[in-house]
């Protein structure tokens, strides 16, 4: 599966509302985009509080004390670590900042004949082991990335929180080893057995702020690169050989889901996904292509106004375990973008046929396309059938001379049923078209006689616009030649040569030479210069010549100097 896959996020929030009684009561934070087709992919164990809605809002654990969450994917759904995958998640603590507990984990454990689906409640998180049991460990064989609302570190409440951070009223984001009884800490105090477990990466982080929480997960099968990232900045790194030695020589196929738990204290603990690894595999691209030029633009290129461009919006479904079912697009652009009007276009690929037709000018407003248009049903996309397995969405135009000159970025985003993706941002820089310019060469002779076999003329050009330029040449007013230079260093030499026959067919004088080019755009320089033909005296003919005419001819020389 492409790494380069991003998924689609966008929060949005409700606003609180007055009561009957005249009590405000705040909304909770609107979830991002999400799947919410959640058929197949988790199961709740026995004995859990967990829930999904018809939203495909995951609730771990309600807003109550003493609860239990536990939610694991099916066994269709497993992680199979000899592949790369990506995971894309958001979390939800509520927004009380007081009185929290307890927390929850996304916790990965290898495929053995007896899993462990949740351990203890309160402090255990329901996947660590037991605070007051000096031999209890947690979900064996597994990996955690733990979400704790409650920091335990007294000897009443226990110490598994032990030399954590505690700013954000101790709630911290980590990762552990739960299965491992040395990553243990026990001792006696206060007629108890206390604990700690070693946290690694600690991330000091206010879950509970009635925010969204962003979280990634990426394994990378051939870097064995295995990481989680929070909230698109906080990047972490798990050892590969520490997960391989607790995790994956036990199985390299692994279950994953959520333990999530209250105690005294409780807090609404939600998840939703935008990417579930492996469900849906898909690879989404933005190309842009220069007619004008008839090549490839690169992401952070420059892009010469008035030169035209063609958008490549394209999505291709790679495989997965569904079909990606009834899938939206939007594509956002620049407003100042002029389109080439009955340019835009739909391709679907099916059976590796390519069937295209015409879409109205009308559905690109200020930069924003949606396809397909609202109130329609979007395509599902597959291998099988009639289904399409590619779609291609393609548009061409123009920038003006009058943009800004500050980055322009297109985004492609796509939102099925079961999966939401994005391709990675292209960025280009419009830049103002700025006329060529020619210049002699500053040795150039500008003498030609009627005796010479050929005459070479020279000089340079500058192209800014770094495409091509169209060359004429003119003598007397009459093109004598023309050529396409390449200008795409921005600058260059060009020269001519006049053959005898064009020397022969000049009259003895003065005659106008002259030189043009020309951009992709239009813009042109030209210049231009006198050349001057003169006749030759044959020495036959000297000889032959009296002395008078002899002393004439030397005098007429003489002033011609």
């Amino acid at each position: 599966m492409k790494k380069a896959v991003k998924w689609l996020a966008c929060l949005g929030f409700v606003l609180g509302s007055v009561t009957a009684s005249g009590i405000k009561v705040q909304a909770a934070a609107e979830p991002p985009a999400h799947i919410k087709k959640m058929d197949g992919i988790f199961e709740i164990k026995e004995g859990s509080t967990s829930s999904v809605d018809e939203n495909g809002i995951v609730t771990i654990t309600p807003n109550t004390s003493n609860s239990i969450g536990s939610i694991w994917s099916t066994n269709n759904n497993l992680l199979d670590f000899t592949k790369s995958f990506h995971l894309s998640t958001y979390l939800y603590f509520g927004e009380n900042v007081a009185n929290v507990g307890d927390g929850m984990a996304l916790v990965f454990q290898a495929v053995t004949d007896s899993p462990t689906w949740f351990t203890s409640n309160a402090s255990s998180i329901g996947y660590l082991g037991e605070q007051r049991n000096e031999n209890s460990v947690g979900i064996l064989n597994s990996l955690a990335i733990e979400f704790d609302l409650f920091s335990n570190i007294t000897d009443n409440d226990g110490w598994f929180d032990q030399n954590l951070p505690t700013t954000n009223k101790g709630q911290h984001i980590a990762y552990t080893w739960p299965g491992d009884l040395t990553e243990y800490t026990s001792w006696w105090a206060w007629f108890n057995t206390q604990r700690a477990i070693a946290h690694h990466d600690p991330l000091s982080y206010l879950l509970t702020d009635d925010k969204w929480i962003r979280l990634d997960v990426d394994w990378d099968v051939e870097s064995k690169q295995f990481q989680y990232v929070i909230d698109n900045s906080t990047v972490v790194n798990v050892p590969y050989e520490e997960l391989y030695n607790r995790v994956l020589a036990t199985n390299t196929q692994v279950y994953w889901g959520f333990t999530g738990s209250t105690g005294t204290y409780a807090a609404p603990q939600k998840v939703v996904f935008q990417e579930v690894p492996n469900l849906v595999e898909v690879d989404p691209k933005i190309e842009v292509y220069n007619e004008s030029r008839t090549q490839e633009v690169l992401d952070g290129d420059e892009v010469h106004t008035n030169e035209t461009l063609r958008f490549d919006y394209s999505v291709e479904y790679l495989g997965g375990k569904q079909n990606w079912e009834k899938v939206k697009a939007i594509f956002t652009g620049d407003p100042n973008f002029v389109l080439e009007p009955g340019s835009i276009t739909a391709t679907a690929f099916i059976g590796g046929q390519a069937q295209s037709y015409s879409l109205d000018d009308s559905i690109l407003v200020d930069g924003i396309l949606n396809f397909p248009v609202e109130g329609t049903t979007g395509p599902t996309l597959g291998l099988g059938g009639d289904l399409p397995s590619k779609m291609v969405i393609s548009y061409k135009g123009h920038f003006t001379s009058d943009i800004s000159g500050d980055p322009v970025t297109l985004t492609s985003q796509y939102n099925g049923e079961n999966a939401l993706v994005s391709a990675p941002e292209f960025t280009m820089i419009p830049v103002t078209n700025v006329a060529p310019k020619l210049a002699f060469s500053e040795d150039q002779d500008w003498q030609v006689l009627d005796t010479d076999k050929a005459k070479a003329i020279s000089g340079s050009f500058e192209d800014l616009n770094k495409g091509s330029l169209n060359l004429e040449y003119y003598l007397d007013g009459e093109q004598i030649h023309q050529e396409k230079v390449d200008s795409s260093t921005g600058s260059g030499a060009w020269s001519l040569e006049l053959s005898a026959e064009q020397i022969a067919a000049l009259a003895s004088g003065e005659h106008e030479f002259k030189v043009t080019a020309t951009n992709l755009v239009s813009q042109s320089a030209t210049i231009q210069s006198v050349l001057t033909k003169k006749k030759t005296f044959p020495l036959s003919k000297i000889f032959r010549l009296s002395m008078k005419q002899k002393r004439f001819l030397k005098e007429v020389m003489q002033t011609s100097k």
